[in-house]
């Protein structure tokens, strides 16, 4: 009967597909003979179906449960380990589980006890949970390494323990030829922007571009920028801008000012870009839109309709949002003489015209109709404005002979 069994299992297992064993699946028939062997005669898991049972389970759900009930005991702990709340800690387990799906939760317990020791705090290592993945003694040679400079506490440099051990070792030969320490650009800058020291040794932690340049410098570009409106915050999360020689950057002011661009809207990129680009983003981004945001209040204010009529009659007509927005107005007015709203939205490219072509058509199919009609019966066909000079002339032609 085993024997019999035995055979079966191994019929069966040429029909269906199998991987190797990663989780050992739950069974409906544990106990069972034949699952016994199955279990002995094949080495490896069904990925399509249970041994035995009714309903089919992939085994990407079963992954799932087995993800979710794991992600849920590393954001308990995790919310021990912090002492922070749920919504972070499940930020932080399910980044710490991205990064190593066996990660092991009690050294890190263990390293932020010891941090927790050495003076840092909860809040600091939360925003840097990365370096707990880091081996102790790893931590304890780079820890050494960076309390060297004048630092005022432990949190203030928590983010350059990220750094590899090389990479610390670069950092203190170019302060010793720069005669520079970093825990005085760090406190220096958090001075300018008024921002704490962890946070804006997290950001230059990645970019060290603060060490090779000349404080006076340093302070010369950080006042520049921060006198004319740009955010501290921006300015931190794009360091290289500070690369940019002063002459470019008041360049790239003045430029900014003379389009009458707001501050808020200003970005570090943009002192950076070359020129080429640099006067493609302003006039794309921010001078036609401006365009179109006047052109589009014109539109609804003279002929009655809504916003997204306005929008929708720009976007058809790209010579619209090449055009300057104040030739729009009187276009429109001289318009509303001859024809009515309506019949102007319905042929929306009339407003590609300017006002001398306008009348000098205009004119010209007037003189075309009987001059002992009045104004009121006059008709003017919209179409007929539209026209190329070749089609018109031959429209004249054509009424010349009629009339």
């Amino acid at each position: 009967m085993f024997r019999k069994l035995c055979i079966n299992s191994l019929v069966l297992r040429k029909k269906m597909v199998f991987q190797p064993l990663t989780y050992r699946l739950p069974s409906q028939t544990t106990g069972s003979i034949y699952n016994f062997a199955m279990n002995i005669v094949t080495p490896f898991r069904l990925t399509q179906y249970t041994y035995f049972s009714n309903e089919p389970t992939t085994v990407k759900k079963l992954n799932k449960e087995i993800d979710y009930e794991r992600k849920q005991k590393a954001e308990s702990q995790c919310q021990k380990i912090f002492q922070c709340t749920v919504s972070e800690a499940d930020e932080v387990a399910t980044c710490l589980l991205k990064e190593n799906e066996n990660v092991d939760l009690k050294t890190i317990h263990k390293t932020v006890n010891w941090l927790h020791r050495q003076g840092a705090t909860h809040s600091t290592l939360l925003k840097n949970y990365h370096i707990l993945l880091i081996p102790k003694e790893q931590l304890k040679q780079r820890m050494e390494r960076l309390t060297l400079s004048s630092w005022k506490q432990i949190d203030d440099f928590v983010p350059f323990l990220a750094l590899d051990v090389e990479t610390i070792k670069n950092l203190r030969l170019r302060q010793a030829r720069k005669n520079v320490k970093i825990s005085n650009r760090i406190y220096l800058l958090s001075e300018y922007f008024s921002i704490e020291p962890p946070i804006v040794s997290h950001f230059c932690a990645t970019k060290l571009v603060i060490i090779d340049m000349e404080e006076e410098l340093l302070k010369r570009k950080v006042k520049l920028l921060l006198s004319n409106g740009l955010c501290p915050l921006k300015i931190l999360k794009d360091l290289l801008v500070l690369e940019r020689s002063e002459e470019i950057l008041k360049e790239r002011i003045d430029l900014l000012k003379k389009f009458n661009i707001e501050p808020n809207s200003w970005m570090p990129w943009m002192f950076k870009c070359p020129k080429p680009a640099f006067n493609w983003t302003v006039n794309e981004r921010f001078i036609r839109r401006r365009n179109v945001d006047i052109m589009v209040e014109v539109i609804t204010k003279k002929l009655d309709c809504y916003r997204t009529t306005a929008h929708a009659i720009i976007r058809r007509e790209k010579k619209l949002q090449t055009i300057d927005p104040e030739t729009l107005a009187p276009v429109i007015d001289e318009l509303l003489k001859y024809f009515r709203p309506k019949i102007i939205l319905d042929n929306y490219s009339l407003l590609n015209y300017s006002v001398e072509h306008i009348k000098i058509r205009v004119a010209e199919i007037l003189d075309l109709q009987d001059t002992s009609l009045s104004p009121e019966q006059l008709t003017i066909d919209p179409k007929v404005i539209l026209l190329n000079k070749k089609e018109f002339k031959q429209f004249v032609k054509k009424n010349k002979k009629l009339k």
